[in-house]
């Protein structure tokens, strides 16, 4: 199974990520982030943009941000 670790500091954005296949998506908490360990262990680390000063969502809103476009991939609702 590949791990895909969401990032701010991620090069790739999460909308260009491939995640059909088994993935498990990590999302850390939302004043430090995913830890050390996650970060070295992810197969895949992508961003969601955001405009302004502020880089970083609710987990849960990441987190379903994530997961429901790794379903929308899945189906092929594009």
């Amino acid at each position: 199974m590949r791990v895909l670790a969401a990032t701010p500091s991620a090069d790739a954005l999460y909308t260009d990520a491939d995640m059909t296949g088994s993935i498990a998506i990590a999302v850390g908490a939302e004043d430090e982030g995913l830890t050390d360990l996650w970060m070295q262990s992810a197969d895949l680390r992508v961003k969601i943009p955001m405009s302004g000063r502020v880089n970083s969502l609710n987990v849960s809103v990441s987190a379903a941000l994530v997961t429901f476009r790794a379903l929308r991939r899945r189906r092929k609702i594009e």
